[in-house]
């Protein structure tokens, strides 16, 4: 074979080499110890000593930055622990992809692993700071697949602040203004790189229940986003694995592509403890996913447990910081809400538009002021639980279809007290609204007597007592009012949180009986502040004030 031909078989080789690119997309990274599932879209991040760690993308619906219904999701579990109450909240993401208009964040793929730890703070760190000092040590007589396999078990046993001080010191490293190539798969927002920090409960739960793709085809609000004989795939649980971890990446992923979201050792997050999430007495730490030591059976995306940071020795009559044997941590990357000025002056303005649109029908614009409507959205949440618990058990069908008619009844009932109950909230804030309005009319009319009685006190002093007798009603009328105002801005909070099929209900059976002219007015005054409350979710009683001063000033019986 000539020269000239050789050099055609190179192109040749070349071209075909560039076509399979093109077509096949990009190659899937290599596999490592640190990626032992590598796959197409990973984010990997170098550690020291030739380490990695791994990242996944997570999605969440909606390009605005303060939020959509469609970010809403259930998390939590009605059937579940006590700690894992149904609720709706709002998923956000850290990032922004300007070509797909969707805001995402970065999980880990996998649990942090020992081999990562002793990366960053040193093999010596990992044997001292951990709870199983004689295993880690002897992982140093290892060698090979034997070692790689060992340092591949996840990072467990070791206490909350070694764990901050591992995170803090991977961020110094990453940060090195020495080694700005570090940043070079790092994600940023405007120019600013992200950061590593642990996930927040609702970050981890969403991930695990398998985020915009189970979210399209319904698998989310499911305990598990695999079928529940398939957990032994996924997971290491107690009866597969008899309390002992495992090397991360050896069962099949979520759908997401994230390794052990289950089983293996259950996972930190980044909050304190409480009994529901975001309310109640803050404890020790959450723990999501289960682990090694979690029986198949209660295995679910909503699993919470808490964990010690510091933990009472009976024996001892201490207190000590904790180690758990079966916890470990995912990392996860995120970044700062203010960027810079013109950042911030750009939420302002955002802000604004969504307060006064999307912000009264979110989790965050509602409050639990309205115990009634709240059990009523509690109710909602059960009977779409029970309806899908009809479609997966044919068998129970009959038995469940009676809950079901209980909870109709129940739902009727509720919809009844919550109809009495914004109509006897609109009335009383109706009654209040045209009292304010007659006293408005008085204290305008003192107010004016007041003046004409001063200006003849200039002339003879005989009028200075009915000067400072004026002047002591003009003070008790005005307490009154005061009184009347904190009342009315309180219901009219009240009446706010009830839907507004109730509110109109209220307001349309008042409006059918005789009002007087003040009343009629004092109505229209009250239906726009409860429409601002609902937009707002904020009430003045200043505001009221002055608002009732200019109505009803010049408003006579």
């Amino acid at each position: 074979m000539n020269k000239k031909m050789m050099q055609y078989l190179v192109i040749i080789a070349i071209m075909v080499c560039w076509c399979q690119a093109s077509f096949l997309g990009a190659a899937a990274p290599p596999n490592t110890p640190f990626n032992p599932k590598p796959t197409e879209g990973d984010l990997i991040l170098p550690m020291p000593n030739d380490a990695a760690m791994v990242f996944r993308k997570i999605v969440v619906p909606g390009r605005n930055f303060w939020g959509t219904p469609k970010r809403v999701i259930q998390i939590g579990d009605g059937e579940g622990d006590i700690f894992e109450g149904l609720q709706r909240a709002q998923v956000s993401g850290s990032f922004y992809d300007e070509s797909g208009g969707n805001w995402f964040y970065y999980i880990g793929k996998y649990e942090v692993t020992k081999g990562q730890f002793a990366a960053v703070m040193g093999f010596d760190e990992l044997v001292s700071a951990s709870g199983d000092t004689a295993e880690n040590a002897g992982i140093r007589g290892l060698k090979g697949k034997k070692r790689d396999k060992a340092l591949a078990r996840p990072l467990v046993f070791v206490s909350w602040h070694s764990l901050q001080d591992f995170i803090y010191r991977y961020n110094q490293w990453l940060f090195d203004e020495n080694h700005l190539d570090r940043l070079k798969n790092l994600p940023t927002i405007r120019g600013a790189p992200g950061f590593i920090r642990l996930p927040l409960e609702i970050e981890w739960e969403y991930a695990a229940r398998g985020g915009v793709v189970t979210l399209k085809d319904g698998r989310f609000k499911k305990k598990l986003p695999f079928p529940a004989e398939k957990l032994a795939k996924h997971a290491w649980f107690l009866q597969n694995a008899k309390h002992r971890t495992r090397p991360v990446g050896l069962r099949q992923p979520n759908p997401l592509g994230l390794y052990d979201m289950f089983g293996n050792a259950q996972e930190l997050t980044q909050d304190l403890f409480q009994p529901e999430i975001w309310q109640g007495k803050p404890g020790g730490l959450p723990a999501r996913g289960g682990s090694v030591a979690t029986d198949g059976k209660e295995m679910r995306s909503s699993r919470r447990e808490e964990v010690e940071i510091y933990k009472w020795n009976e024996e001892t009559k201490r207190m000590q910081e904790w180690r758990s044997y079966n916890t470990g941590i995912r990392l996860a990357i995120g970044s700062n809400v203010v960027l810079n000025p013109a950042n911030r002056a750009f939420l302002e303005q955002e802000y604004d538009t969504y307060r006064r649109t999307i912000r009264a029908n979110m989790p965050v614009g509602k409050t639990l002021d309205n115990p009634v409507a709240q059990a009523a959205s509690q109710l909602n949440d059960v009977r779409a639980a029970l309806a899908d618990m009809m479609d997966q058990n044919q068998n129970l069908k009959g038995e469940l279809s009676s809950l079901q008619k209980f909870i109709e009844q129940a739902e009727e009932k509720l919809d009844t007290a919550q109809r009495e109950a914004a109509r006897s909230t609109a009335q009383d804030a109706l009654r209040q609204g045209a009292d304010l309005g007659r006293d408005m009319f008085k204290l305008e009319s003192l107010r004016r007597q007041k003046t004409n009685a001063e200006n003849l006190a200039k002339m003879s002093t005989r009028y200075q007592d009915i000067v400072a007798t004026i002047q002591n009603e003009i003070e008790g009328r005005e307490r009154y009012a005061r009184q009347l105002i904190e009342r009315y801005t309180e219901d009219v909070r009240k009446l706010g949180e009830y839907g507004n099929m109730y509110i109109f209900q209220a307001f349309e059976e008042i409006g059918k009986k005789s009002l007087t002219k003040r009343a009629e007015v004092a109505l229209k005054t009250l239906a726009r502040h409860v429409e601002e409350y609902q937009k707002k979710r904020r009430i003045e009683a200043q505001q009221c004030w002055n608002d009732f001063h200019d109505t009803f000033k010049e408003l006579a019986d």
